[in-house]
Parts: C-alpha cells; sequence; structure tokens
C-alpha cells in the first residue's frame, strides 16, 4: 500500500494498535456503496482492488462517504459508532487504552481513504483508469 507508506512517512503517523495495524487481506476499496446487506448478513463486493494492508485501512475506510464529503457537507461518524466499530473488530473485553488506540489507528484509515480519494479527484480518475502506483508517484510530485 504506496498510500499508505506516502502518508505515513509524510504525516508521521504510526499506528498504535498491534491488532489493527496487523498486515491481513484487506477489500482495498471497502465503503458503503461496496456492501451489500441482506437481513443481517453484510456482503463486501467488487475486490479488483484487493491487497494485504493493515486491518484499519479497510475499517477506517467505511468511516469515510464520498458523497457526503464532496457535497460540501462533511460529516464524520460519531464517536459512539467508531467505538463500536473498533470494539467489534477487537472483540472480546478490551481496555480503555486498547480501545483508544484502535481509535486512533481508525483515524489514520479514514485519513488514508480520504488522501486516496483527494488524489483520484484532483487527477480526475475515472473508475479504475490510474494504477494505486501512478497514483502515488503523482502524490509524491505534488
Amino acid at each position: 500500500m504506496r498510500v499508505m507508506a506516502l502518508i505515513r512517512s509524510v504525516l508521521r503517523l504510526n499506528p498504535k494498535s498491534q491488532k489493527m495495524a496487523s498486515i491481513c487481506f484487506s477489500h482495498g476499496d471497502l465503503w458503503s456503496g461496496n456492501l451489500l446487506r441482506k437481513g443481517r448478513s453484510v456482503l463486501a463486493i467488487d475486490f479488483e482492488t484487493s491487497t494485504t494492508a493493515p486491518a484499519f485501512v479497510d475499517l477506517g475506510g467505511l468511516l469515510f462517504n464520498w458523497e457526503v464529503h464532496f457535497d460540501l457537507k462533511p460529516t464524520y461518524t460519531d464517536h459512539g459508532r467508531r467505538e463500536a466499530l473498533a470494539s467489534s473488530y477487537l472483540g472480546g473485553s478490551v481496555t480503555k487504552e486498547e480501545l483508544e488506540e484502535a481509535l486512533f489507528d481508525l483515524e489514520i484509515g479514514f485519513i488514508h481513504r480520504y488522501i486516496f480519494v483527494l488524489l483520484c479527484k484532483h487527477f480526475d480518475v475515472k473508475g479504475d483508469s490510474l494504477e494505486e502506483i501512478e497514483l502515488v508517484e503523482k502524490g509524491e510530485k505534488m
């Protein structure tokens, strides 16, 4: 995930939670538009950008909503829902410190998604016409 490496080097943000920062399968484009719901089940679709990445990349991306942020009415998922997402991912009983670390990592994931989308918007990316490597190279030049 070169976008994540760029963000971490420029903003000097390092994850705090070992579980959220662990490398795992990553959808790579997880947001509400790539989720289908039937009853209590949720199914992710559109895996063309899947890769391996820290867990917080996908989880933080769920907090981002393209339409809301670019209609000039940005809102952010309330603290209770962010805590529920982090607690659910961590599972079991977690300490206040573990939860705070996970919430910090969700913020990094949110920033990753936001910057990635801003770069796509800035370079007028339509669909999947621009590979992540090319996007990062252009972002580094900026």
